[in-house]
């Protein structure tokens, strides 16, 4: 089974490496580090690329009447592997080009790297940056460690949520008291009684609900007369809610509580705080009446006051603002980075909106401005990545508009600028250089782009959370602007201000717009912008790409295949990748030993195993190599001189 997995590794790779070569422009990554049961640190690192589809494809896309020739998206496990000595930015910057190298991508189609924002990922693009532009390298790359790195959205967005989390299980209520005056508490006093909230918000309020959560679910017998209490509730109708009505007056009417479990929160899992206070909430009806049975007397302890309700319902309502922007964009299928301005701006404005209307916004003002000062960090930090402004100019959906209706005219200017320049490295051979680009005045200390005097309908309802699909409805209003009127293009051809102008003035696409085929049916008229789409369509916005490796990962690494080498490890990865779309089942009926978890120290090779098959000149130094890697894998003794004969 080890000898057909290694060969198939080949095989598949080499086929990996034929595909990557015909990429249509750069390469965009995605990376991150996952250890195994026995604490081996692996490195994921995967490619997104765009290609042409294969007759073969182009013949299925006939007979389903779809269009044929349109570059789609790829993307690809590039390599699983071991982590050998400390984590250092220069190691895995050694590391990282090495596999670069080895799945055959030269300097010149390196793109942009996705990863998190751990302080050991901008060192490791610091030195990838010193290694590809020494001199004796690479003399006229253009890679910068700051453009060329795209920080995970997902990571962004979850470390304002859990900022705020912290904020909310943390922060002494007299803190809060303090910045209030007799006003606020007036306002507050309006909706509930002030002291009854401060109680309600002071009191641990996320704690108290993951300790009712642990309370039903502490046994099956519970967790079963729990969902037997909601079915019997239901069919005696005694479930009510609480409502205004037009005339603003309390009133209950029955209601129906669906039958699901409840849900508790992880720190690994992202939105699971949410998830877990947004069910309780769906729940509250059974859960009071549970909570309220003789028989439950002994979870007294653990009901909650109408006043604990509303502060667990403002709680749920500051973090569905990061959770709604959070889901639109952590899909890794479609070339999302265009909206990652877009989404962080609507998390900004939203949450700004609610503090400014909620009727307890005195008090929840202080958690949500703590989520706010890190979301403004790094939405300042997205200027150091033009990639973010080149991907959303890329969208035909979008163009230029979002930024002039929504940015301080300075910033549209320094877009316009940023955008203008990456088109002058797209001249064709032998064009004459672009004339200089107008010097764009800096923004001052603030780098909040929005105009708040313009902002769009779209983000300013007061009160308005997100809801799924609102992203894609946020530029629907833009449809149809016609702002500057075109220019007439010279007899040479269209220079880059031409380009600009006549792509940023035609009409806006429809948001059903295939993005691919537009640029497909616009590459002879918008030559520079083409070759920029095929290298910015591709860039990741999250590293979600990587993180599913993980999950897929666990499942082969058991208690029972913790002898699994590295290298097999690895070659087990990357087919499973390949093959994630067909049932072919690599764990299936695997026969190892089963080993102790605590195998830690076994000796293994720092030799990148797999590049020897990858590179191997013919199949019988091929076949050699696989013999090798199974012969460690059996803990046979491999001496040095048999790995440097292998070719």
């Amino acid at each position: 089974m080890r000898d057909l997995i290694l060969h198939q590794f080949q095989v598949g790779y080499a086929h990996l490496k034929d595909e990557i070569a015909a990429s249509l422009g750069k390469i965009s990554f995605t990376t991150d580090i996952w250890s195994s049961l026995n604490r081996t640190p692996y490195l994921a690192l995967t490619g997104h690329w765009l290609a042409m589809p294969t007759e073969e494809e182009n013949q299925i896309a006939r007979k389903e009447n779809r269009n044929v020739n349109v570059p789609y998206l790829k993307s690809a496990l590039l390599a699983f592997h071991p982590v050998f000595g400390s984590h250092t930015g220069k190691n895995l910057a050694e590391l990282v080009l090495q596999l670069v190298k080895r799945a055959g991508i030269s300097d010149d189609k390196i793109g942009h790297f996705t990863t998190d924002s751990a302080a050991n990922n901008l060192t490791m693009m610091e030195e990838m940056e010193k290694t590809l532009l020494d001199p004796e390298r690479s003399p006229h790359l253009n890679f910068n460690h700051k453009h060329n790195r795209v920080p995970c959205f997902a990571h962004i967005v979850n470390i304002c949520a859990q900022h705020t989390i912290t904020s909310i299980e943390e922060t002494q209520f007299d803190e809060i008291e303090k910045k209030l005056d007799i006003e606020d508490v007036d306002i507050i006093n309006e909706s509930v009684e002030y002291d009854d909230y401060a109680v309600a918000v002071s009191s641990g309020i996320l704690a108290r609900a993951r300790a009712l959560v642990t309370a039903i679910r502490a046994s099956g017998q519970r967790k079963d007369a729990f969902r037997e209490t909601i079915i019997d509730g239901n069919a005696r109708g005694l479930f009510v809610e609480s409502f205004y009505d037009d005339d603003g007056e309390l009133k209950t009417r029955d209601t129906h509580v669906k039958v699901n479990e409840l849900l508790k929160d992880v720190k690994t899992r992202w939105d699971s705080t949410y998830l877990m206070v947004q069910r309780l909430i769906e729940l509250r009806g059974g859960i009071d009446y549970f909570l309220a049975l003789p028989a439950n007397k002994d979870l007294a302890m653990h009901r909650f006051s109408d006043t604990d309700w509303l502060a667990l319902s403002d709680v749920c309502n500051i973090l569905a603002v990061p959770s709604s922007v959070q889901q639109v964009m952590s899909h890794e299928r479609t070339p999302v980075l265009s909206g990652a301005i877009m989404a962080i701006e609507m998390l900004m404005t939203q949450w700004e909106r609610y503090a400014e209307t909620d009727e307890r916004a005195p008090i929840l003002r202080f958690y949500i401005d703590v989520g706010m000062t890190w979301a403004k960090t790094y939405y300042t930090r997205m200027d150091d990545c033009p990639a973010y402004v080149i991907a959303m100019f890329l969208n035909p959906s979008c163009r230029i508009s979002w930024i002039q209706q929504n940015w301080d005219p300075k910033f549209l200017a320094i877009a316009e600028a940023t955008i203008k320049d990456k088109m002058a490295e797209y001249e064709p051979v032998g064009a004459p250089p672009p004339p200089p680009a107008p010097v764009v005045a800096q923004a001052g200390p603030s780098r909040d782009r929005r105009n708040r005097g313009s902002r769009n309908p779209a983000t300013a309802r007061p009160g308005a959370g997100p809801r799924g699909g609102q992203l894609r409805s946020l530029i629907d209003s833009m449809h149809g602007l016609n702002l500057i009127s075109k220019p007439t293009e010279s007899d040479d051809g269209p220079t880059i201000e031409q380009e600009y102008q006549s792509y940023i003035t035609s009409r806006l696409s429809e948001q059903s717009t295939d993005i691919f085929l537009f640029w497909k049916n616009n590459e002879s008229t918008h030559k520079r912008l083409y070759k920029m789409a095929m290298d910015y369509l591709p860039i990741q916005a999250t590293s979600v790409p990587s993180e599913r490796i993980f999950s897929s990962s666990g499942e082969t690494d058991t208690k029972k295949r913790n002898r699994l080498t590295p290298a097999v490890m690895e070659a087990l990865q990357v087919l499973k990748f390949m093959y994630k779309s067909e049932t072919l089942n690599f764990t299936g009926g695997w026969a190892s030993t089963e080993k102790s978890i605590l195998n830690e120290t076994r000796e293994i090779s720092t030799r990148d195993q797999l590049a020897d098959v990858v590179a191997a000149s013919s199949p019988e130094s091929a076949e050699r190599a696989m013999d090798i890697i199974l012969a460690m894998d059996e803990d046979e003794v491999v001496q040095g001189e048999e790995l440097e004969a292998i070719n």
